[in-house]
Parts: C-alpha cells; sequence; structure tokens
C-alpha cells in the first residue's frame, strides 16, 4: 500500500529592489526571497525589515517575480515532527463570538 502524503504549496517572492549602502555611498540592486505573496507596500516593509541592522536602506521595488512550488512529505515523518496546535474557530463562530 503506498503511503500518504502531506502536501503544502509555498509561495516565494523574489523581490529585486534598489538600496542605498550608507558605507559606500553606492546605489545598488539586490534580490531579496519573501516567502509569501504581497502588495508593494507590504514587500517593502518586509525587505526593510529584512535589511535592518545593516547599512542598506531600501529605495524602490524594481520587480517582483512569485513562484508557487508543491512539496511533500510522508505523512508518517510529517507526524514525527509535527506539533499539535489548538483547532482553527470557523468563521461562524467568529462571527458570534
Amino acid at each position: 500500500m503506498k503511503e500518504r502524503m502531506i502536501t503544502r504549496t509555498i509561495v516565494n517572492s523574489a523581490v529585486s529592489v534598489k538600496v542605498y549602502d550608507e558605507t559606500t555611498d553606492e546605489i545598488t540592486s539586490t534580490v531579496l526571497d519573501i516567502q509569501g505573496k504581497f502588495s508593494d507596500d507590504e514587500l517593502k516593509k518586509r525587505c526593510e525589515n529584512r535589511l535592518s541592522g545593516s547599512s542598506f536602506k531600501v529605495l524602490k521595488i524594481m520587480n517582483v517575480e512569485t513562484t508557487e512550488k508543491l512539496y511533500a512529505m510522508p505523512e508518517s515523518t510529517f507526524m514525527l515532527y509535527a506539533v499539535e496546535v489548538p483547532a482553527r474557530n470557523s468563521k461562524e463562530e467568529e462571527e458570534e463570538g
């Protein structure tokens, strides 16, 4: 019998950003990988957070390439590493509460 698989689709955004390097006083471009799909404003915030503490400051988002990949693992492996979490509330329960 074939073992059941647990699957998950992961969205990744490769964000090409123009940055200012305070150390060298130069403007350069770099690509940051951000998991998820977001608006330009949210992507800019996430890029700024990723670069916080460095000498780089985000100036502008130049391009975004979003890809989706499907990942899978055997259910037995998933159960070895999974952590139980509380059940999510249904929308009906949230509206009542």
